[in-house]
């Protein structure tokens, strides 16, 4: 899609309501694109998971994610993921007390 739009010089934007692995596998799309990536869209919503499932926090500077070197996704989960953050059932609105 991203190609057919720039071969059109149409803008791309991502449409990411998430935080945490799904913003760095857009991030990485958005570096590989050609100049028409109008904007990442990024959910800023708190919730412990979206901060502390990473070993590093995901950097960002003047607006922008700041992407590592290294390579794949760049970000590796915390240990023991699942025991830290079990699942939760109910209604992903329902308040969040962390």
């Amino acid at each position: 899609m991203a190609k057919m739009e720039a071969l059109r010089n149409k803008q791309f934007c991502q449409h990411n309501y998430q935080y945490g692995f799904t913003t760095m596998e857009n991030s990485q799309l958005a570096a590989a694109l050609p100049d028409n990536l109008l904007c990442l869209e990024m959910c800023e919503t708190y919730d412990r998971l979206s901060k502390k499932v990473f070993k590093e926090p995901v950097e960002f500077k003047n607006g922008y994610i700041k992407l590592s070197d290294k390579p794949g996704f760049t970000l590796k989960s915390v240990e023991n993921l699942k025991e830290r953050f079990p699942y939760l059932p109910g209604s992903y609105h329902k308040k969040n007390l962390n």
